[in-house]
């Protein structure tokens, strides 16, 4: 099942015109430069913007078309913005109850007791939200939105603000919720690493139209998308955990490839675990060497070749069923002779673990 957005509005000089799906119980990110008007989608999607037009239909549930505008309030969409909108005057534990206490008891997706878990909020409880930390106030507000149990829960650059240690585990509570609770995640990001991620799919926006959206790894694998040619150019691929070498402190996670060896052993067996491959982290060699510290090396087909600015080469190749880049200078591209569906070996420094 999809959700289906087709909206525009017209606000000052500014256009937002779109048109695309959103998978149920997923999690998608909108990502673009700032001034692409991500804000402006999310502000329409929830009914703060009256002047909108198209329509907007979740399964049966329609909250916008020619006929219907259901206000905010009457929508179950919960949004979490980059203020937190907190009740200053009510300690956390009233704040979670308020968002809670909406709901009737047949309706009810996540009990507060778990939240205040997963969370780890049993600290906070009595404190009002200004004795707070900027992160921990984010963490409070997201809380509030799911114990609303919302249909679609829209986040507004929610995690940036929250430390590394908190985000973790905020992140790793999100990923939980989409399957768990039948509740679609939509967010705001401007980082690629926290995109990569979290996300299932992807919304490319760009001046108030969407460039395009899909599978975030499919998207990410597309050279033509306009941060392919940024020092973010990355792949994400889906592996599994295969073996744990305690010995050696190493995990091997099973791709179409191979194995990659990544420095952890506190992985579980069979654990879906995504990687993040920065091209800039990838070398290319035409012959197979031992002699290296190297450990993820792995025979590649060259699939395509292109300028990255004045000086480098973005290399895009074939592992298997997997895609991946590496950004190399010309000087080298020249010295190995590369050339489209030429065998190389891709020789991986360093990957980014997402469990």
């Amino acid at each position: 099942m999809s959700i289906k957005v087709k909206l525009k509005l017209v606000k000052n000089k500014f256009t937002l015109d779109v048109n695309f799906s959103i998978r149920e119980n997923k999690i998608t990110a909108i990502y673009g430069k700032s001034g692409s008007g991500k804000s402006t989608l999310l502000r329409c999607l929830n009914g703060l913007e009256p002047n909108t037009t198209g329509c907007f239909v979740c399964d049966d549930t329609i909250y916008q078309d020619e006929n219907v505008f259901i206000l905010p309030h009457k929508r179950q969409i919960a949004t979490v913005f980059q203020d937190n909108n907190l009740f200053f005057h009510k300690s956390v534990m009233e704040n979670l109850e308020y968002g809670y206490k909406r709901v009737s008891k047949a309706d009810i997706k996540i009990k507060i007791k778990d939240i205040i878990n997963d969370l780890q909020l049993e600290n906070l409880l009595t404190k009002k939200p200004a004795m707070l930390s900027g992160g921990e106030q984010s963490q409070i507000a997201i809380a509030r939105a799911l114990l609303s149990s919302p249909k679609i829960l829209l986040l507004d650059e929610t995690l940036s603000s929250i430390d590394i240690k908190k985000r973790e585990n905020i992140i790793k509570c999100i990923l939980k919720v989409p399957q768990k609770h039948n509740i679609t995640i939509v967010f705001i990001s401007h980082n690629i690493q926290e995109v990569s991620q979290i996300a299932d799919d992807l919304v490319l926006m760009d001046n108030g139209k969407i460039i395009t959206y899909g599978k975030t790894a499919k998207i990410f694998a597309n050279d033509d998308i306009y941060f392919a040619q940024s020092d973010e150019t990355s792949v994400i691929i889906k592996t599994e955990v295969a073996k744990i070498d305690k010995k050696y402190a190493i995990s091997y996670l099973g791709f179409s490839g191979g194995m990659f060896q990544v420095a952890r052993t506190d992985l579980n067996m069979k654990q879906k675990i995504r990687l993040r491959i920065v091209a800039k982290d990838v070398s290319l060699a035409t012959a197979y060497n031992n002699n290296t510290s190297i450990l993820n090396i792995f025979k590649a087909r060259v699939t395509n070749i292109k300028p990255a600015g004045l000086s480098q080469k973005l290399i895009k190749l074939k592992i298997a069923d997997d895609e991946i880049f590496a950004k190399i200078t010309n000087k080298s591209a020249g010295i190995l002779s590369l050339k489209i569906n030429k065998q190389v070996y891709v020789q991986i420094k360093s990957v980014a673990l997402f469990d």
